[in-house]
């Protein structure tokens, strides 16, 4: 009993189960007995009916009177036996009184009439001190030869419910029970049962160790824990790679600031010893070379641990051409200090569904790697175009360089994470952070060798099917 007050699945279950079933067992049993013992009532008030009709036909006037009554009352008394119930009858002639079994009942204005052809009986219920009883009267007329008329009576004690039909529901009520106990063990341990994969699923969440990454696998699951467990598995993945990203991120952060944060501090004693003015500010302008490299490997970090997935961009329409455009024009000033040529060219517009914030991101990472690397006299080229079939269209953001380029056995580790191919210059992760941006977009990112020299960039980002390609 306590497992349907408890405020569980199986609680809830058992209760919207079994509580309906004992209900509905229960009116059904009720209904039932009434049925019966309605059925049972009208049956003997036929059966009445029927000895009173076959009682008048016994009657007849050339039969001396004495003997006619004895006649009805033994053949009412084995009637009476043989219907298997206490009705008992009464005899009595008209106007000259012979009265056998008791004195006439009255019978009243609105008694119902029953019968057909000479067995017209009416009936009607009256109440004496023994209860509610039911009297049904047959007045057989006189017969040629004979001035009295006999009238013939049955009275039948009225029980709400029968004694036969009590019995019933008795028996009823005992195959009901034992069949509601058998229902409710069904039920209970079919609930069980088929709560037991949520059972294993709790079991197999609690077995999870929380300083690894695992998964949850239950056993013959059906479908619906089936689903819970791949929900639950992918939730897992992405909190795992979250703590993965930020393991990452400590690790990188202590490992790369050692250099700089050392720098700053070599300065900063060299400053606070030197006696020169002209010393000092050479000392401080290093120390603020050093913390904006820092605070730029810092941001870099931050992007690469934070991860990014497509689901949670913000996609938005926007202009990739006239984003490319203001960003190559925020590095021209930069490039021209350096001699530097900075152009653009292709696409005047083409709209693309992305993050307009990391794609920016990943164009300003391009521009800084190439003006970090590249020498005087290096002619870099933005330029956005679209390429592939109706069904396949692809925008193509590239930067492109006529510098030194890179050495081909190089390339395949281009966009590792720390890696430099010139150990003075760069951090190596600005190009990692380009890659992972792209590939939020469902794109790719390619590097290839210019000719004779240099080094282009392709990203490759697949354009929505619904999205126009142009700017009317």
């Amino acid at each position: 009993m306590s497992a349907l007050t408890q405020k569980t699945i199986r609680g809830s279950l058992l209760r919207w189960l079994l509580i309906p079933a004992w209900v509905l067992g229960l009116l059904g049993l009720v209904s039932s007995l009434l049925l019966h013992n309605l059925s049972h009532s009208e049956h003997l008030t036929r059966h009445s009916l029927d000895d009173l009709c076959h009682l008048g036909q016994l009657y007849s006037a050339e039969t001396p009177l004495p003997k006619m009554l004895e006649q009805l009352e033994l053949t009412s008394t084995l009637l009476a036996r043989s219907g298997g119930h206490d009705t008992r009858f009464r005899f009595n002639t008209l106007p000259t009184l012979i009265s056998l079994g008791g004195p006439p009942l009255p019978i009243p204005d609105d008694a119902e009439h029953v019968g057909k052809g000479n067995c017209q009986i009416r009936i009607h219920t009256s109440w004496d001190a023994s209860g509610r009883q039911q009297i049904a009267s047959l007045l057989m007329p006189p017969q040629d030869g004979s001035d009295k008329s006999l009238l013939i009576q049955s009275v039948r004690p009225f029980h709400p419910i029968d004694l036969r039909i009590l019995d019933l529901g008795m028996q009823m009520a005992l195959t009901t029970t034992v069949t509601a106990i058998l229902f409710s063990l069904i039920v209970f341990f079919g609930v069980r049962r088929g709560l037991r994969p949520l059972t294993s699923l709790v079991a197999a969440i609690r077995q999870l160790d929380s300083s690894q990454s695992g998964r949850i696998h239950v056993d013959h699951a059906p479908l619906e824990i089936r689903c819970i467990e791949n929900t639950l598995n992918k939730q897992l993945e992405r909190i795992s790679q979250q703590v993965q990203r930020e393991r990452s991120f400590l690790n990188d952060a202590a490992h790369q600031l050692r250099t700089p944060i050392a720098g700053i501090l070599n300065q900063s004693e060299l400053a606070l010893t030197e006696q020169d003015p002209a010393q000092v500010r050479q000392r401080l302008e290093h120390i603020v070379q050093a913390s904006e490299r820092s605070a730029m490997l810092i941001h870099q970090l931050l992007a690469l641990s934070r991860g990014y997935e497509a689901g949670s961009l913000g996609m938005v329409l926007f202009d990739l051409p006239e984003l490319a455009r203001k960003v190559a024009l925020q590095w021209v000033g930069p490039a021209a200090d350096i001699g530097i040529e900075l152009s653009y060219e292709g696409e005047d517009n083409a709209l693309y569904r992305g993050s307009p914030e990391l794609l920016r991101e990943a164009l300003h990472n391009l521009l800084d790697n190439v003006l970090r690397h590249a020498r005087a006299c290096t002619e870099v080229v933005v330029s956005v175009h679209q390429t592939g079939a109706p069904d396949q269209r692809q925008l193509i953001l590239e930067v492109r360089d006529n510098g030194q380029g890179l050495q081909e056995s190089q390339l395949p580790y281009l966009f590792d994470r720390f890696w430099t191919g010139d150990e003075s210059q760069g951090n190596g992760i600005g190009l990692a952070l380009v890659q992972q941006i792209v590939q939020a977009h469902q794109g790719q990112v390619h590097a290839e060798l210019g000719q004779p020299q240099g080094l282009t960039i392709r990203l490759l980002l697949p354009m929505n099917d619904s999205q126009p390609a142009r700017r009317s």
